[in-house]
């Protein structure tokens, strides 16, 4: 009803007769777990005015389809949609900064996510097992990709606008998520992204066997010199000048 300003936690724990929700404009938090394991919950639109979801709250609704973020969303925390196999693609708000360890982990069919401004942090495992599909955007806000936040991907095209810190196996990609043995990856950034091992980009796994993944760099023509420098970035199989718009 109008004027609930929190919806609390385990408030519909594994709810089965849910298949929508549709909150009011004064709910501003939606409590840890609070809508854990509604198996039937199909559509959630969150309203303006939330600022965060907590942890686990939307964790294996399995037949979530679809989620509309608002414009004042800033954090999403752990394991929020875990589990939720049913989502095909995630569009986020501008403006949200931060999500959190494994908030996608296992969303078996989440083959696209779509990026804005003002995102400066993905957390470790965020999108792991995810077979996120073709090409990633990542926003010029962006500071930090940790450790396998996309492992498991199935992507072929990655752009970085900034230089963040990439941790190890960020985009990892193994035999049981199809692994891309070739990738594209644009460099808008004249200072190269920092990755903390090779493996954070430049390996895949089939049957357990670990191998060297053939990636095309493109960045800005004046930056050359500092990506051939960078020991990490020497793992790519070629490094060449780009014009960005």
């Amino acid at each position: 009803p109008e004027g609930v300003t929190k919806i609390r936690k385990d408030a519909f724990y594994n709810n089965d007769k849910i298949t929508s929700v549709v909150l009011p404009d004064t709910v501003q938090e939606i409590e840890e777990s609070a809508f854990y394991g509604c198996s039937n919950l199909i559509s959630v639109n969150l309203p303006e005015g939330i600022t965060k979801i907590n942890n686990y709250t939307f964790y294996s609704c399995s037949k979530l389809q679809n989620i509309t973020f608002p414009s004042t969303l800033t954090s999403i925390g752990n394991q929020t949609f875990a589990q939720c196999n049913s989502l095909t693609s995630v569009v986020f708000n501008e403006g949200l900064t931060s999500i959190g360890g494994q908030t996608f982990q296992s969303c078996g069919s989440l083959t696209s996510v779509v990026f804005n401004e003002g995102l400066t942090s993905i957390y470790h495992m965020a999108f792991s097992g995810c077979p996120i599909t073709g090409a990633l955007s990542l926003p010029a806000s962006l500071s930090s990709v940790y450790d396998s936040a996309f492992y498991g991907n199935r992507l072929t095209s990655v752009t970085f606008n900034s230089a963040p810190s990439v941790d190890s196996e960020a985009f990892y990609s193994t035999d049981k998520n199809a692994a891309t043995a070739q990738m594209t990856v644009f460099c808008n950034t004249a200072t190269p992204p920092k990755l903390s091992t090779a493996d954070a980009l430049f390996y895949y796994s089939v049957n357990n066997t670990q191998y060297l993944r053939t990636v095309t760099v493109y960045v800005p023509e004046d930056a050359i010199d500092a990506y051939k420098a960078d020991e990490m970035w020497a793992y790519a199989a070629s490094i060449t000048p780009y014009t960005f718009e």
